[in-house]
């Protein structure tokens, strides 16, 4: 009897740490997913997005099409997968993906995440709250920098369901 009891504290032990463990790889998947997610739209715009942006300059219409389409594929590539398919197309149409890359470009700037802090909300699960320090500058002249914050929110399966930005307005002006 004593040797059943003496099993059953150390399989529920066991267990117990399991289930802890799970959970805090979750949380830690989800954090990992958000940086992913801030470092892609804090950063640049270069190489292939920068590309996209020169040809979206262009008077020909034919171009413009092309590289709406190009555009959209880079998004869909770096950042699709990260995000319920409802929200990806709301993030996408309402230029929270682009709008810090857009505006960055037709100022001349370059964009640079130097550190991020990424925090689950001590009242909600699945919102994160983070801060994001980004270098930015033009060619030639010095840099400057600028704390972005915001929130993020997940479902279950950790696919992104909100993002939000408390501040950023300014970061170009």
């Amino acid at each position: 009897m004593r040797n059943q009891v003496l099993t059953f504290i150390i399989l529920s032990g066991i267990l117990f740490l399991i289930a802890g463990c799970s959970s805090s790889a979750s949380k830690d998947e989800n954090i990992a997913h958000i940086e992913v997610v801030l470092e892609e739209v804090f950063t640049g715009p270069n190489g292939e997005l920068a590309a996209i942006y020169k040809e979206l300059e262009s008077a020909s219409m034919e171009i413009i099409k092309s590289a709406s389409k190009d555009f959209r594929m880079y998004y869909e590539e770096n950042l699709k997968s990260y995000f319920t398919e409802q929200y990806y197309t709301k993030f996408i149409n309402t230029n929270k993906a682009s709008t810090f890359h857009g505006t960055a470009y037709r100022n001349g700037y370059r964009m640079k995440v130097k550190d991020m802090n990424i925090e689950q909300n001590a009242s909600s699960e699945t919102a994160y709250d983070f801060s994001v320090n980004i270098g930015y500058k033009k060619e030639g002249n010095a840099g400057k920098s600028a704390e972005i914050t915001g929130r993020v929110n997940v479902n279950e399966d950790g696919k992104i369901t909100r993002v939000l930005y408390h501040n950023g307005g300014e970061l170009f002006e």
